[in-house]
């Protein structure tokens, strides 16, 4: 039995020495760039936009080409023309990328997803291939805001203005979920590159994941944008038996004037500083927020300017710090020589407005899920000067629709819906296990021999093969290492539980 065992292991050892020589044979060799010339993509545009519409020259920022209406005048960007290669590309079930080409408007609708090359094993022919291409173009007509979900190969699409069902691909959940996530992570890397605007065409796309455009107005009804007002006469009243009492003579003269008029807003939630922030502005935010900073923009148009503790000027000033469970939490004065993309001018803030960034510390503990307010220290005098403490609650309903999102890897949702094809391999897998190990009474007599190898044939035939979709194939074991010499993920491997269990 030793052996025995002996051969069977250096037998084993063998096959996968072969299966790693040819594999590294075959993955040698830079994947492929774009399939398409500019002659090609003209075509593609006349085919499937009409001969009103026109590409423009490729972006030097991403490989991008812009596609122009000839209906007025002048002609007007309707478009961006990529194929998903070039932007994200996406592992299939080969290991090779699926390339669609995607014609998408600068708002992040699709006008067209069409594929166009695959390597995926099971889908050479003609009218396997086309059920890939059907797949695609279901995102015809969708948004990259669309909350998009696929089903069995049975399922009947349906769309809402803000979901869509599609139907998914018999024997090829791994190649339907990876032109998923090619068509949608291609599209929102374009989106968020910000390449119709003039001064963003050589900036690299903005981090942070899929936001919701919202425009002041609804971020300011979302809780996410706080107005702070206060009157001369309140703040005056403040500052009753105190020695800078009636030091400020402006506003002892307009007291129903603002001493304070301010929006302040987290602009380390990317839902809030994407939508309000320009691109350069985001990235500034973005990368102290990285360190666990969390930061706050307020749009000041006080008579009391808002700045931090270290400032002994103006003398009249604001300090704003953070309070949470009873403690504050300084904040520090940033430099922000950015654009504002949404300044609120159309909802009340005036043009004179000044944006002014503040962030906590990286170890402050804040927590912005959590109820906090905002404190406001306001000084009058020279130096020091003299201080009252106010207090702004501050209030996010629902703060956790605009968190941001950690993705869940695609693959987990697909081991979850296989569990119970995974019980039975399992199963099946140790009832092999255990005749392995006991081959002679496996053997004898010889009619059991035959009835067990029968039924395990079946069982591998009609269960992991037709009912399970569990495909072992040299793929699997090729584009992983192709894979890892290129320093890509495996998800693709991991997308397919059975191959991988077995």
């Amino acid at each position: 039995m030793p052996r025995r065992v002996g051969r069977l292991v250096l037998g084993m050892v063998r096959v996968a020495l072969a299966s790693l020589c040819l594999g590294l044979l075959i993955v040698w060799g830079p994947a492929s760039a774009g399939l398409l010339d500019r002659a090609a993509l003209e075509r593609h545009v006349q085919e499937r936009l009409g001969r009103d519409f026109t590409l423009g020259e490729r972006h030097a920022a991403l490989p991008v080409w812009p596609v122009f209406s000839r209906q007025d005048a002048s002609p007007r960007l309707h478009a961006y023309l990529f194929e998903s290669q070039d932007i994200e590309p996406v592992r299939g079930y080969s290991g090779k990328p699926i390339d669609l080409l995607i014609t998408m408007t600068p708002s992040g609708d699709f006008l067209d997803v069409t594929l166009i090359h695959h390597d995926e094993p099971i889908f050479q022919s003609d009218s396997a291939t086309r059920e890939l291409y059907d797949f695609a173009s279901q995102y015809n007509g969708l948004s990259i805001d669309h909350d998009i979900q696929f089903f069995s190969a049975k399922t009947v699409p349906s769309r809402t203005e803000t979901t869509a069902r599609l139907h998914g691909v018999l024997r090829g959940t791994v190649s339907a979920s990876a032109i998923d996530r090619s068509i949608l992570s291609a599209a929102v890397r374009v989106a968020e590159a910000g390449l119709d605007d003039p001064d963003a065409k050589a900036r690299p796309a903005a981090p942070g994941g899929r936001i919701k455009r919202m425009g002041w107005t609804a971020l300011q009804e979302a809780g996410l944008i706080h107005p702070i007002e206060r009157t001369n006469q309140a703040v005056e009243k403040s500052f009753r038996g105190t020695p800078a009492a009636r030091r400020d003579a402006a506003g002892i003269f307009k007291p129903d004037g603002l001493a304070l008029q301010a929006w302040g807003m987290p602009v380390s939630l990317p839902q809030v500083g994407r939508n309000v922030l320009d691109a350069d502005g985001w990235l500034q935010v973005y990368d102290r927020a990285e360190d666990g900073r969390t930061l706050f923009l307020f749009l000041d148009d006080s008579r009391y300017v808002f700045t931090d503790a270290r400032a002994g000027e103006p003398r009249l000033r604001t300090v704003p710090t953070l309070r949470q469970d009873g403690v504050e939490i300084a904040l520090e004065r940033l430099a922000y020589a950015h654009k504002i993309r949404l300044t609120g001018r159309g909802s009340g803030v005036p043009e004179t407005a000044v944006p002014r960034l503040f962030t906590t510390a990286a170890d402050s503990g804040f927590d912005v899920a959590r109820p906090f307010s905002l404190g406001l220290r306001i000084i009058r005098g020279e130096g020091e000067g003299v201080a009252v403490d106010l207090e702004e609650p501050f209030e996010i309903p629902g703060i956790e629709l605009w968190l941001p999102k950690i993705e869940r890897p695609p693959w987990l949702d697909i081991w979850a819906q296989k569990q119970g094809h995974l019980a039975v391999l399992a199963g099946g897998l140790v009832l092999l296990s255990v005749g392995l190990g006991s081959q002679r009474w496996l053997a004898y007599p010889a009619q059991r021999l035959t009835w067990l190898r029968t039924a395990w044939l079946v069982f591998t035939l009609v269960f992991i093969g037709w009912w399970a979709q569990g495909q072992l194939t040299i793929v699997n074991l090729t584009s992983s290492l192709e894979a890892a010499l290129q320093g890509q993920s495996i998800d693709f491997l991991l997308a397919d539980p059975m191959a991988v269990t077995l």
